[in-house]
């Protein structure tokens, strides 16, 4: 469903969120790709709470799902279809300082509520060439977290042409259809 809305609507901002292990970053990882593909000699952004946990849960499965080789250099940067990847860790207040100035066609963030306010706010800031994509995944802790009521509970909300501002996608433990019942019922 979330393939076949982005597809219908190419809404700006993609959220998924839910449940541990419902295939919430499989599907933003699919997106993703799609998005970078249509673009050559841009730059995009990837967040995680650290360079490690960006290696773990967002390029080892690239790597391993669609065979596609990458390796993250000593500035944090990785070339894919002629376009330039930035990977930051987001877990300090001046981590955000590592971005400033470039302009990006795309953000995709791993653990959104694991990422400091500062960070976030660059990067929204980052996104400003033509058809960007923003991506994001999370668990918000409570109901009241910053995350849920100012972003994922917009979701549906539209710019005045009328194109999607931000779309968020509930996930279950049943949307991964890899995950035993026994996984599933403990």
């Amino acid at each position: 469903y979330v393939l076949q809305h982005y597809s219908k609507y190419k809404p700006i901002h993609i959220i998924c969120e839910g449940a541990v292990r419902s295939g919430k970053t499989y599907i933003n990882n699919l997106i993703w790709l799609n998005h970078i593909y249509s673009f050559r000699k841009k730059d995009f952004i990837i967040t995680g709470h650290t360079i490690p946990s960006i290696e773990r849960n967002i390029i080892e499965p690239i790597k391993n799902d669609y065979g596609i080789k990458i390796h993250i250099n000593q500035r944090n940067n990785f070339n894919l279809f002629e376009n330039k990847i930035h990977c930051f860790g987001a877990d300090k207040a001046d981590s955000y300082q590592y971005m400033t100035g470039m302009t990006s066609y795309g953000w995709y963030c791993n653990e959104i509520t694991l990422q400091h306010p500062n960070t976030i706010k660059e990067a929204f800031n980052r996104c400003s060439g033509d058809n960007f994509l923003i991506l994001w995944d999370t668990n918000p802790d409570y109901p009241d977290h910053p995350i849920k009521t100012e972003y994922i509970d917009k979701s549906g909300e539209k710019l005045k042409g009328g194109k999607i501002r931000i779309k968020s996608h509930h996930f279950v433990l049943d949307d991964n259809e890899f995950l035993s019942d026994i996984y599933k019922e403990n």
